[in-house]
């Protein structure tokens, strides 16, 4: 059996860098920290329990899994693009603007988890 305990340390990382911009947004008392605070749950629920028990609570709750599977595939993809920019933000307060070094980190950063999400994604379609 396969260890793939490297895809779940990116998958934490992803979420503690949205949870960062999650926590930015609200400071600056932007609307969209509500739905990116519905995906960050709804995530985390996803990834902590097995999608064998978000099937079956969907189904007890008459959702048909082509809907649960459109909602947390939307909700990684939201994730993914809430961690980058908070990447982005990080990075530029560490790194500063106008460095090289900073694209190589953001783009290896950013390939790192893309490829955990759709990771993820595809595990739901499977």
């Amino acid at each position: 059996m396969v260890d793939y305990s490297h895809s779940r340390i990116v998958v934490i990382l992803s979420l503690i860098l949205s949870s960062i911009h999650f926590i930015n947004l609200y400071l600056a008392q932007s609307f969209l920290w509500v739905p990116l605070g519905i995906c960050l749950i709804l995530n985390f629920i996803y990834i902590t329990n097995d999608l064998q028990k978000f099937k079956s609570f969907s189904r007890s709750m008459q959702i048909p899994i082509y809907l649960t599977r459109i909602v947390l595939s939307l909700s990684l993809i939201i994730v993914l693009l809430s961690s980058i920019a908070s990447l982005i933000n990080i990075s530029l307060l560490l790194f500063g603007e106008g460095s090289t070094d900073l694209l190589i980190f953001l783009c290896i950063s950013s390939i790192l988890l893309f490829g955990s999400s759709l990771g993820l994604i595809k595990k739901l379609f499977v």
